[in-house]
């Protein structure tokens, strides 16, 4: 049991003189025997196997190839982005002109959406077709740039058109001055004239491009 291995094995130690000599006195042996049952009292786990080791090694290689993975992809897709920023129209298709190809062997942009830009001031003069096209609105309010996903367009008059994104949030154009609304529920507050009029407050309007007909 337990008690026995634990005092076999402080006897056979080499630091008791008397295990050599195969006499003990008494205190010795009542020591001896008081450690041993010390130990199994504990309940030592020493006849249990030891835990199998934590596979460190292979835990690293894991994490390496993983980031590897990571870096490769993110470098991928910037390559690609960058790639797709440039566009050409040739015969009323729309190619992706920044990426490396041959002479008419270019890649097809068939995710592609041409936008024409109007700007805020100018689109009270639209017409409820055109201004139905409207997919998204750009500007800048009190040093912040929004950028609003367009869901619906009402005209009211010559000079009063509202935008509403998908979130709630709003954009009202109304002689000649710009207001924002931030959310559903927030207030319309007003664009200065210098946002307003500045060449990145615009709308884009989605039209398709005409293709010949086969």
């Amino acid at each position: 049991d337990i008690a026995e291995l634990s005092l076999l094995v402080r006897l056979q130690d080499g630091s008791h003189r008397r295990w050599k000599e195969g006499t003990f006195a008494g205190d010795e042996a009542v020591d001896a025997v008081l450690a041993a049952l010390e130990v199994a009292a504990r309940r030592t786990n020493i006849l249990e196997e030891r835990p199998p080791p934590v596979p460190v090694k292979r835990i690293c290689r894991f994490l390496f190839a993983l980031i590897v993975l990571i870096l490769v992809t993110g470098l991928l897709m910037a390559m690609t982005r960058v790639a797709y920023r440039e566009f050409t129209v040739e015969d009323g298709v729309l190619l992706a002109s920044g990426t490396p190809s041959f002479g008419g062997e270019e890649l097809v942009a068939a995710l592609g959406v041409a936008y024409e830009r109007k700007g805020l001031g100018s689109c009270t003069t639209l017409d409820p077709s055109d201004l139905s096209r409207t997919r998204d609105i750009e500007l800048v309010h009190r040093g912040n740039w929004y950028n609003i996903r367009i869901s619906r367009v009402q005209k009211f008059s010559d000079n009063h058109v509202w935008f509403q994104g998908l979130d709630g949030s709003g954009v009202r154009v109304r002689s000649n001055r710009v207001f924002l609304r931030i959310g559903s529920l927030g207030d319309e507050e007003a664009v200065s004239p210098s946002d307003a009029a500045e060449a990145f407050a615009a709308a884009y309007l989605e039209f398709e491009v005409e293709t010949d007909a086969a």
